[in-house]
């Protein structure tokens, strides 16, 4: 009781108002609603704040969208009075916004120019009407649908959180993780990266060099370091007329690209680790893009250790959905597992067979499978979604979420996680009451 009281004590103003920008929430799990179960992990900051209140439990939660695009609430914000602007993307003059609440009307009737810049005063969720958005599939869509209420003096009005570009004092809050709109740096900050009509390294392997098109560049997604490890790779997600290309920038300031197939991309899942023990970490990233026949998915293992003429990447097919192919891959998953004998990359896929997992160790710039005739899962529960197979690893956190190895019931997705050999998975098993059962094993599938 005593705990309550002090937790009901702590006054709403000490925390972010709307539209502040909030430092120290990158790898935060965030809820879905204030004391309820939790939903997601912010994998890029700074986050901007919309709304606190004080949860069933008597602390006081803040919902947020992290720079990666998460939304949530979280608790134990303080206010630090680091205030956005909003202002317009690609150069337009004005904002555009709606003149009420977009899940009460229809906004596309509505809209009317505003101001140059607007204040943030609320957000709110709205239906999704991109039809690149509703064409991913949810465990892959990064995108919350929000929309950001703007104050223009006594005039206020809605826009979507992507038609905008945030300002703030960076210097006081710098990117780092994944980084999305509307947190994205101006499109002039893509010369950093990449000047049009210079020779870069090519490091997919298809090419010694790649001459980049004539033109500005946009950025649209990032990876950024951070001030506390500042000699990480790091990777732009850039796009000129058409063209679309992965900037690696490496520890030590040099680039290398990567040309992508010319439709829409977006960043998923991303992870820095030292896969073949050198000491310096490899990149590994999600990226999907969606196409005439539906959506590809693929996982991009960059080595960009010494001089960028020797960087790699490697293309692993993750999922590819084609009404009319009977190759389809539907439900994907990869991490890393860190031991004892090193770094080892799992993969998990599902076809029209089932599911099938592939483990890896990386060395001499390719990847190897793992020695040994079985693998074996510790599935601790099933799902008929990723969301809530996400929730529940999120409160456990030694569990992993996988597709599911044996189907029943409609549970498509599983938590637990996956081993090389019986006994290892028996152990893990036996105090989580886990079932363990053999998987099938992957058989390298060819690039989508």
């Amino acid at each position: 009781m005593l705990a309550l009281g002090l937790a009901s004590a702590v006054p709403l103003f000490s925390q972010p108002a709307p539209g502040e920008i909030v430092s120290g929430v990158q790898n935060r799990i965030l809820s879905r609603t204030p004391a309820g179960p939790p939903c997601c992990v912010v994998r890029g900051g700074p986050a901007i704040a919309f709304e606190s209140k004080r949860g069933p439990d008597g602390a006081v939660w803040t919902l947020v969208i992290g720079a990666d695009g998460s939304v949530g609430w979280i608790k134990g914000l303080k206010a630090a009075g680091l205030r956005a602007t909003a202002l317009p993307r690609n150069g337009a003059p004005i904002l555009n916004v709606v003149p009420a609440d977009p899940a009460s009307l229809d906004s596309a009737k509505q809209i009317q120019p505003a101001y140059p810049t607007g204040e943030i005063s609320g957000s709110a969720e709205a239906m999704t009407t991109n039809s690149f958005q509703l064409a991913l599939p949810p465990h892959l869509n990064p995108f919350g649908g929000r929309w950001l209420q703007l104050a223009f003096g006594p005039v206020k009005g809605w826009t979507s959180v992507y038609d905008v570009s945030l300002s703030w004092d960076r210097s006081a809050a710098p990117l780092s993780g994944l980084v999305r709109k509307p947190f994205l740096p101006k499109p002039a900050g893509a010369r950093e990266w990449l000047r049009p009509g210079e020779a870069v390294p090519q490091i997919d392997g298809s090419a010694d060099s790649y001459r980049t098109p004539e033109g500005p560049f946009e950025i649209e997604e990032l990876i950024a370091g951070a001030p506390s490890a500042p000699a990480v790779p790091e990777l732009a997600l850039v796009s000129n007329s058409g063209s679309w290309l992965m900037v690696v920038k490496g520890a030590r300031g040099q680039t290398g690209v990567v040309p992508l197939a010319q439709y829409r991309h977006v960043l998923g899942k991303f992870e820095r680790a030292d896969l073949n023990g050198d000491g310096a970490p490899e990149l590994l990233v999600r990226d999907t893009f969606v196409h005439g026949d539906g959506y590809t998915s693929v996982l991009w293992v960059i080595d960009c250790s010494g001089p960028a003429t020797g960087w790699r990447a490697i293309r692993l097919a993750m999922e590819a959905d084609a009404e009319d192919s009977s190759d389809s891959r539907r439900d994907s998953a990869w991490w890393v597992d860190r031991g004892a004998a090193g770094s080892v990359l799992w993969i998990a896929r599902s076809d029209q067979n089932g599911v099938a997992f592939r483990a890896a160790k990386y060395a001499n710039g390719g990847l190897s499978d793992l020695a040994g005739a079985a693998y074996y899962a510790a599935v601790t529960g099933s799902f008929d979604s990723h969301a809530a197979a996400q929730s529940h690893a999120l409160a456990h956190p030694a569990e992993l979420v996988f597709p599911s190895p044996s189907v029943s019931g409609g549970k498509t997705w599983s938590t637990g996680r996956l081993f090389a050999n019986r006994m290892p998975a028996q152990r893990w098993a036996a105090p989580r009451r886990a079932t363990v059962s053999r998987v099938r094993r992957s058989v390298t599938p060819k690039d989508p």
